[in-house]
């Protein structure tokens, strides 16, 4: 557990690094770490009845791989993000009321790898605050294609 709470430290402390581009120039960057993915609730509903998180995925601990790259123009820059994230299915549990067990977990162990690849592009604008920062406001647009 004090092996896990160390890595993600020093993990963030990585992260928070700002990207370095000079005025008037080119930048690139590649980001990558674990991702904890969330239970995915589903409902189940036929004629007779409906059941909310009638089935319950669990995944495991997947990852995640970022590519970026763009250009400063002094007071905004503009910028655009390839990015990958993969995680397993580590098993399915059903409500009793559906369950083909009286468990309610799957009888087979569920193996299924998922993965997203999204795009983002960005125009981060710049203003300066004081003498000691830099205030970062952005507006974005979102493109995204899922592949599951």
């Amino acid at each position: 557990m004090r092996k896990v709470a160390i890595a993600m430290a020093l993990a963030s402390a990585a992260i928070a690094t700002p990207a370095v581009a000079r005025d008037h120039s080119f930048y690139v960057g590649l980001e990558g770490g674990g991702m904890i993915v969330e239970d995915m609730n589903l409902n189940y509903r036929d004629p007779a009845r409906s059941i909310p998180a009638g089935y319950i995925v669990n995944f495991d601990t997947g990852y995640d791989v970022d590519a970026i790259a763009g250009y400063d123009f002094g007071v905004f820059r503009l910028e655009g993000e390839l990015s990958y994230k993969h995680a397993s299915v580590a098993g399915v549990n059903a409500d009793p009321r559906i369950s083909p067990n009286a468990s309610g977990v799957a009888a087979a162990p569920i193996r299924r790898r998922h993965s997203v690849m999204t795009g983002l592009g960005k125009v981060l604008i710049l203003r300066p605050v004081r003498s000691s920062g830099v205030f970062t406001g952005f507006l974005a647009s979102t493109l995204r294609a899922p592949k599951l």
